[in-house]
């Protein structure tokens, strides 16, 4: 009947503007801005799933971070400063991925910086702190003067132009490159090629064996390229 069928009409329009007015997963990209003051040598993690992540040490004591974010839902760009230490990026917790994201981080050059990412390419300079970054898929470019120094990714490249005490540069399928003045350096690449160029003479006879190691095409089934390290798989 007629007065049926105008109950029904106005259910439907109820529940079509629930529907409308019901909040969304999809991606928002905006730009970002944000300022937080931090300790001249504290502990920073930062976390990006993908995109490009430069990382600046400053003679600042805050964190300043700008560039352009890309959020899903409830998976937005965080950050948190501490006199103990801080902690910020964007990481998927609800969603199963992320679009890239473009950022600069301004941190205290003393700062210990440790960075984990799954496909941004991270780019690092001026940190006299130590530098630990890890990565699935993207390309790490140290350069400056950390105080150590760890770099390791699955599938990019790894390239440092470092002055420090110490370097540990692993990829599986990427090349690497290494340049600077190192005290006690470790390179290792499964199938990728590494070449280094040091001018730290305590280290000259062992970078010098890596270079003929990888330069050696007599031996197609050698070990992964290693100066100083353990393989990351078994040796060949």
């Amino acid at each position: 009947d007629m007065v049926r069928a105008r109950r029904i009409a106005a259910a439907l329009l109820l529940a079509a503007a629930a529907l409308l007015g019901a909040p969304t997963t999809s991606a928002a990209q905006r730009p970002i801005e944000e300022r937080r003051a931090a300790p001249a040598n504290g502990p920073i993690r930062i976390h990006q799933y993908g995109g490009s992540l430069s990382i600046v040490g400053s003679s600042s004591d805050s964190i300043v971070v700008t560039g352009t974010v890309h959020e899903i839902g409830g998976d937005r760009f965080y950050i948190s400063a501490t006199p103990q230490g801080s902690k910020l990026g964007i990481w998927p917790q609800q969603a199963d991925t992320l679009p890239p994201s473009h950022l600069e981080i301004r941190v205290p050059r003393n700062s210990s910086v440790w960075i984990k990412t799954v496909s941004a390419d991270v780019l690092v300079n001026d940190v006299t702190g130590g530098v630990d970054v890890y990565s699935v898929s993207g390309q790490i470019d140290v350069t400056g003067s950390p105080r150590e120094l760890f770099a390791e990714t699955m599938a990019g490249d790894v390239r440092a132009d470092v002055a420090t005490r110490s370097a540990r540069l692993r990829t599986a399928s990427g090349a690497i490159t290494v340049r600077g003045r190192i005290a006690d350096a470790a390179a290792q690449s499964v199938s990728g090629a590494v070449g280094v160029t040091s001018d730290d003479i305590e280290r000259r006879m062992r970078a010098l064996a890596v270079l003929r190691l990888v330069a050696d095409p007599g031996h197609p089934q050698r070990p992964p390229s290693v100066m100083g390290m353990p393989p990351l798989g078994p040796s060949v």
